[in-house]
């Protein structure tokens, strides 16, 4: 799921936030990663970062 769709999926009430079970791994990455990954403050994902799928 992208980060443009995830307030949509907030909204409807589908996701629970994750906030209590990531509070120590947010030092690996960094802020501006969390938001697109947050709503309102909370956590509903973990961020990760896709390089290339194909390196020729």
């Amino acid at each position: 799921m992208g980060y443009v769709s995830l307030p949509s999926f907030v909204a409807e009430g589908t996701l629970l936030p994750i906030s209590q079970g990531v509070v120590g791994e947010r030092v690996h990455y960094s802020e501006s990663a969390w938001q697109q990954t947050s709503v309102a403050g909370e956590a509903y994902g973990f961020p990760v970062d896709l390089g290339p799928t194909a390196l020729f």
